[in-house]
């Protein structure tokens, strides 16, 4: 095999191998079923294949961008009851974050529940209304990846 010429190491896994050159260049050979091979595939190789991104001569490995870790998103539900406990159909929720500008509202469902999603951490504004009875507001602050309950009393 002259693509082996040149080897100064060699090692043995349990079903494959690598050699090193005297040009730094690193190449395998065997099962490649988890991408041992380094190879960027996980076909199986009876001949030597070049390890992708590495020269241990020049001491150079291709680094890949990191990907930014993701900031985890919160949410914020509820359930807005009236003064006899009893949940509020219809009710108009308004979220404001006091700092990065979102706002969104909705309607509560029959059971007076809502929920809103996909929320940077900030400290938001939760406001309820509805026609004939008082508004109602609470402040909530949300840390990154947190949820957070909150229950709503409104009264006549």
């Amino acid at each position: 095999m002259d693509s082996l010429s040149g080897i100064t190491a060699i090692a043995c896994g349990e079903w494959f191998s690598v050699a090193l050159k005297s040009d730094g260049t690193v190449w395998a050979w065997g099962d490649n079923n988890h991408g041992e091979l380094g190879d960027g595939t996980t076909a199986t190789r009876t001949t030597p294949v070049q390890v992708s991104g590495i020269n241990l001569i020049t001491n150079t490995m291709t680094t890949p961008t990191p990907t930014p870790t993701p900031v985890a998103k919160g949410a914020v539900s509820g359930v807005v009851n009236g003064a006899d406990n009893l949940p509020l159909k219809g009710v108009t929720v308004t979220i404001q974050g006091e700092t990065n500008n979102y706002s969104a509202n909705m309607k509560t469902k029959k059971d007076g529940s809502f929920v809103f999603g996909d929320l940077d951490a900030d400290t938001y504004v939760i406001s309820a209304r509805k026609r004939g009875y008082k508004n109602a507001k609470k402040t909530i602050p949300l840390e990154a990846g947190e949820t957070e309950e909150v229950k709503i009393k409104m009264r006549k």
